[in-house]
């Protein structure tokens, strides 16, 4: 034992066991004791080995990505939705035959009876049937007893009934519209429709009659050019006037702005054909007036362009009725002035 320690101790340069196990790695001339303690070191070296296996590891990571150089291939079915959006684009071509139709100031499916000549001639048979049916009325009912009931003044009288003779037209349309199918549709525009006809539009139209009317007159009265005084005010008589002159515009009204209007707009697109031409017929009607004058029938003819574009713009038949009741209720029932060229027997004021 001592034997194999001298070794050992005959190195005094050399320093503990532990520093020589390192300058064998380095060295091949060790001793055979040196070679025997480095085993002792090389467990705790051989995690090394793990190390140089690292890079391998490394190595193999971009192998992996390469999958990830091949996704881009996968987006090019994308690239093929936008041919799908082609038969979108041919839907419109499919709508654009139908604008041709559009075109144009008639309309195809207008009924025959609605064409311009037949219609005025159509409205004008209207009236003539009203005044055949306001005859059978006088003749076989009470109306005329009626009517003298209000007053005992026979000139009172004769206006009440030369104002409610025009209950014929209101008879007549209510049975064309009823028996003839094609002329159905009118009833919309004669009865209430919630936003047209309604209670709003009759506060709109005595409003409109009567302040154009009263505008007028009040502007004649204070530059001199008529003068007027206190007659009298009877209820029951103004009521009844107002009663027979609501069915005497009424019936004007609905010859033209309903029956005649209704059927030209039906049968043509442009709108300023039926405001013109039943303007036309309802100036026409005032032609036999006493006393008519050019300027005057060209002012009747004004009022009914205003009344149809009432009908046109505000879709109501009411507005027009009332403006026009209001219009000659306030000339010559409350004013007393020519209505027609004519001087109704009562008003409540009355023109010096």
């Amino acid at each position: 034992m001592d034997n194999e320690k001298q070794p050992f101790e005959d190195l005094p340069e050399n320093g503990p066991v532990e520093e020589p196990a390192e300058i064998p790695a380095e060295t091949p001339d060790l001793t055979p004791a040196d070679t025997w303690s480095v085993p002792r070191e090389e467990p705790q070296e051989a995690p090394v080995s793990p190390t140089e296996s690292v890079p391998e590891q490394v190595t193999q990571q971009p192998a992996e990505e390469q999958p990830a150089e091949e996704q881009p291939a996968e987006v090019q079915p994308e690239e093929e939705q936008p041919a799908e959006v082609k038969p979108a684009e041919e839907q419109p071509e499919e709508e654009q035959p139908a604008e041709p139709a559009k075109k144009g100031w008639r309309r195809a499916s207008g009924k025959w009876t609605d064409i311009l000549p037949i219609a005025v001639v159509l409205s004008i048979g209207l009236m003539v049937l009203g005044e055949v049916l306001k005859g059978i009325l006088f003749a076989y009912t009470p109306v005329a007893a009626w009517l003298g009931s209000f007053s005992a003044d026979e000139g009172v009288t004769t206006f009440l009934s030369m104002y409610f003779e025009f209950i014929g037209i209101w008879i007549a349309f209510i049975l064309l519209i009823t028996i003839f199918r094609s002329n159905w549709p009118m009833w919309k525009a004669f009865f209430y429709n919630g936003h047209g006809n309604n209670i709003r539009s009759i506060l709109v139209g005595i409003l409109l009659g009567g302040g154009m009317n009263g505008f007028c007159i009040l502007m004649s009265v204070l530059q001199g050019d008529i003068k007027l005084s206190f007659n009298a005010f009877e209820p029951t008589i103004f009521f009844a006037f107002l009663l027979c002159v609501f069915i005497q515009s009424g019936a004007e009204e609905i010859v033209d702005r309903c029956y005649l209007y209704q059927k030209l707009r039906r049968r043509y697109r442009w709108p300023a054909i039926a405001v013109l031409v039943n303007s036309l017929v309802f100036a026409a009607l005032h032609l036999g007036n006493p006393g008519v004058t050019p300027l005057g029938i060209l002012q009747v003819f004004e009022i009914g362009v205003l009344f149809s574009l009432i009908v046109y713009y505000f879709d109501s038949l009411w507005t027009a009725i009332w403006a026009h009741t209001a219009w000659n209720f306030s000339q010559s029932i409350v004013f007393g002035l020519p209505n027609s060229g004519i001087v109704s027997a009562y008003s409540v004021f009355k023109l010096e």
